[in-house]
């Protein structure tokens, strides 16, 4: 009589209308202790060392706060083109793989409280406080907050790639 857990790496669902009855059909089968939505960008390694500086390190972890941080820009950039990822950007699309994944963990994990503890439970609770205050950014705000890049023609290591 063992114990269960479920493992599922983020994208899942298509839209919300089917993230929310796979999750519906998931608690039906797993409580949510058991459940894990992973993003394999957290387990790169300057991520978790974030981690470490945001509440390891005694020299930074009492600075970090509105006191002493006026803003944070987050640059997602990439020495990568497309690559083997071009069927599965088809169907889910760069912009829903970075930024509703993998940037919106990073703004959570940069602007969280600090945990009461370190555990799933509580570092979860403090990034959802965090991600249930953002506003909304309305389309006519968009280049006010955030600069876009794009693909175009250049060089990787040396070899010319097409825009």
């Amino acid at each position: 009589n063992g114990w269960s857990r479920l493992v599922i790496e983020k994208p899942f669902g298509h839209d919300l209308p089917s993230a929310k009855e796979l999750n519906k059909e998931i608690r039906e089968a797993f409580t949510e202790d058991q459940i894990y939505r992973i993003d394999h960008y957290l387990g790169k390694q300057m991520v978790q060392n974030i981690e470490v500086i945001r509440f390891a390190n005694a020299l930074f972890e009492p600075l970090w706060n509105n006191r002493y941080i006026s803003n944070i820009q987050i640059t997602s950039s990439e020495d990568l083109g497309v690559e083997d990822r071009a069927r599965y950007y088809e169907k889910s699309g760069a912009l829903r793989d970075m930024v509703q994944n993998h940037i919106l963990q990073m703004v959570a994990l940069l602007a969280m409280e600090p945990p009461i503890k370190l555990n799933t439970e509580e570092i979860r609770s403090e990034k959802v406080k965090v991600l249930r205050a953002l506003r909304p950014v309305a389309p006519n705000e968009v280049s006010d907050f955030f600069v876009r890049g794009q693909y175009q023609a250049g060089k990787i290591d040396g070899n010319a790639v097409p825009s």
